[in-house]
């Protein structure tokens, strides 16, 4: 398997709702856990009826209590009820980092909860 590039770069964004779940992590938190847990909940698709575009999104921020914050999900407009278990949030408009990488072959792969199949 080849080395994917990471890409970084500033990104302007106007104010965003976005629906997702939100984990509290730290350097002990267990990702394969987060994702397995996100995909058996629904993964994304309660939140599909919303989206504004279908590419998976995940948010990194401190909550006010100084906590890192996870927050897996897409970006939505017009959400009418947020999915038991998710989280329905406003981010102001301002510069954001974004931190990307080409490492699955199609959006398909990315999002469809379908074809997962979680482990242990």
């Amino acid at each position: 398997m080849s080395e994917k590039a990471i890409i970084t770069y500033q990104l302007h964004l106007d104010g965003f709702k976005f629906l997702g779940k939100t984990n509290l992590v730290d350097e002990r938190s267990d990702f394969g856990q987060i994702w397995d847990g996100f995909f058996k909940m629904g993964g994304y698709r309660p939140i599909r009826p919303y989206a504004v575009e279908r590419s998976p999104v995940q948010v990194w921020y401190h909550d006010g209590d100084g906590r890192t914050v996870y927050f897996q999900g897409l970006f939505v407009e017009g959400v009418t009820e947020v999915p038991e278990g998710y989280t329905l949030m406003d981010f102001p408009g301002g510069d954001y980092l974004a931190v990307t990488t080409e490492w699955m072959e199609s959006n398909n792969e990315a999002t469809d909860a379908a074809i997962y199949t979680p482990t242990g």
